[in-house]
């Protein structure tokens, strides 16, 4: 599963900005994403990029506490065959809308991704019952980082339990 996000972490066909209640099936959570940003609803992972494409951002289900461990080293295995020089130097814990996060953040390179080679990597980790994980994975070009600030924390902000 996280392999398929991080190859669609770089396509281009995308549509539909808003609220998306996720997963599609069972939905647990919403998230919204900004009205200027293009977004891919897959079922499994929701994918979202401004126009410039500078920035890609997929929410992804890991699915049972158990499977924390292996989809956290499948993820760090795919970004390091999409990206050169993965390190994650970075953590923090903190309460979102009554969901407990956890945020890793790192960086790493990829020739031609906007135009620069520096990424700044981003995964949140939470829970909605510490049964059902979930991860926000962002891909950010590092010049393009200041940019959109804003957009990345109102894109987590924004998510919560479905009513």
């Amino acid at each position: 599963m996280i392999s398929i996000a991080l190859c669609a972490s770089f396509s281009t066909s995308f549509q539909y900005p808003g609220t998306y209640d996720f997963p599609a099936r069972n939905s647990v959570i919403t998230i919204t994403i900004p009205d200027s940003w293009n977004v891919e609803p897959d079922g499994k992972v929701l994918y979202a990029q401004p126009d410039d494409k500078s920035i890609n951002v997929s929410l992804l289900e890991i699915g049972a506490k158990e499977n924390i461990k292996k989809q956290i080293s499948s993820l760090e295995n795919q970004l390091s065959k999409t990206l050169s020089d993965v390190k994650f130097v970075k953590s923090e814990k903190m309460e979102i809308n009554n969901l407990q996060f956890t945020f890793l953040k790192g960086h790493g390179s990829k020739e031609g991704f906007f135009g620069v080679d520096k990424v700044a990597i981003s995964f949140a980790l939470f829970s909605t019952n510490n049964e059902n994980y979930f991860v926000l994975l962002s891909l950010v070009a590092v010049e393009a980082s200041e940019n959109y600030r804003s957009d990345l924390k109102a894109i987590v902000n924004s998510i919560r339990l479905k009513n």
